[in-house]
């Protein structure tokens, strides 16, 4: 029976030795999953570290991300609460916060065209402050606005989408104290980046002034030009003074009881310096019984005098425009040009600024 025996150094193939082979490869396969899911795992912390690293190099400006979220398959990626607060000075809100910023590659079809990403922000808030001195003032006007939205991708942005947003402005060097703000402000940035020939990046947004009246706004920026260059229109529908009356009374010294202002600006800028017409259209102007009251509170002749010619002013052009309206003739139409401050060099501050001074042309030919 001992002839019968297998060989001492014989052994199944389908016996302990395979199975152990079998075991070190599947205990090979779990290390590799484990160490990719560890690797899955610490992305996001990276990635956070590494942004926030990229952030602390805006001058004047702490910012911040609170979290980062991968989606590795649809290469893209979660930013949760940005958050840019001016350095100086003890300004008690954000200079800029969102709840949620979004940014995915943009593939390409063809393949010698550079990769881009696409960038979605969510619920954001820019507060402007204007205040006695500069420690408490946050205005932006030295803040690049396309570098710091850089510093939040990983690729370069060819698209920038704005969602929800509020934009709010306080001056309380003002008098009286200004705080007027747009809500429901949707915004694309589209065409940043050269694809092939001659291009120009196309800026579009829509909201609400003072939660009511609509307002729609166009760029056609030239994002390669040494000093910006762009077109600006702007239309501004049936907005209501009444709610703007601290702003109209502080910047323009009218105090308004009712009306409405349509408005439609198109302005040019390039070199430094600025061009632009505005037609405004005002509708129901009141100015109630401020004159009397102006006599009646000694505020002195003067003052009354120039109350009642602003009231009288208003409601000429008010009738002049329903006159052309019923004849079926546009409303006037106003010059503005000049040249910008030079603290203004940014295509964002410049568009602000010429908005400034059209809305003050529209109002201070509407009221004297």
């Amino acid at each position: 029976m001992d002839s019968l025996r297998y060989p001492s150094d014989f052994r199944d193939p389908g016996g302990r030795d395979g199975k152990s082979r079998g075991g070190r490869k599947w205990a090979g396969a779990f290390l590799i999953i484990a160490l990719l899911l560890g690797l899955r795992a610490l992305l996001p912390w990276f990635a956070e570290a590494w942004i926030n690293h990229n952030l602390k190099d805006i001058a004047g400006y702490r910012a911040h991300v609170e979290d980062v979220d991968l989606h590795v398959l649809h290469a893209a990626y979660d930013i949760e609460g940005f958050r840019l607060v001016k350095a100086s000075g003890s300004i008690p809100v954000p200079f800029f916060q969102a709840d949620r910023i979004t940014a995915s590659a943009k593939w390409r079809k063809n393949l010698g065209k550079p990769l881009t990403a696409d960038m979605e922000v969510i619920g954001p808030t820019l507060t402007l402050v204007h205040a006695e001195d500069e420690r408490h003032s946050q205005l932006g006007l030295d803040l690049d606005w396309p570098e710091v939205f850089r510093k939040l991708s990983f690729l370069r942005v060819g698209r920038f989408h704005v969602m929800d947003a509020e934009i709010r402005f306080r001056d309380s060097k003002a008098n009286p104290h200004v705080d007027i703000y747009a809500k429901d402000v949707d915004a694309s940035l589209d065409n940043l980046v050269r694809t092939g020939g001659s291009h120009a990046a196309d800026f579009r947004a829509d909201g609400r002034v003072m939660g009511q009246s609509a307002i729609t706004m166009r760029l056609r920026i030239d994002p390669e030009a040494e000093r910006p260059r762009f077109k600006m229109d702007m239309a501004l529908d049936s907005m209501a003074l009444k709610p703007m009356n601290r702003a109209l009374k502080a910047y323009s010294g009218m105090d308004v009881e009712s009306g409405t202002l349509d408005m439609t600006t198109h302005a040019t800028a390039s070199g430094g310096r600025f061009h632009g017409k505005v037609r405004a259209q005002l509708h129901d102007f009141d100015m109630g019984n401020q004159v009397k009251e102006a006599f009646d509170e000694d505020k002195g002749p003067v003052q009354a005098l120039k109350e009642g010619v602003v009231e009288g002013v208003g409601n000429l052009l008010e009738g002049r425009t329903e006159a052309k309206e019923e004849a079926g003739r546009n409303p006037p139409e106003m010059s503005f040009s000049g040249r910008f401050p030079d603290q203004v060099q940014e295509v964002w501050t410049m568009s602000g600024y010429m908005l400034k001074e059209s809305f003050d042309k529209a109002v201070k030919t509407k009221g004297g």
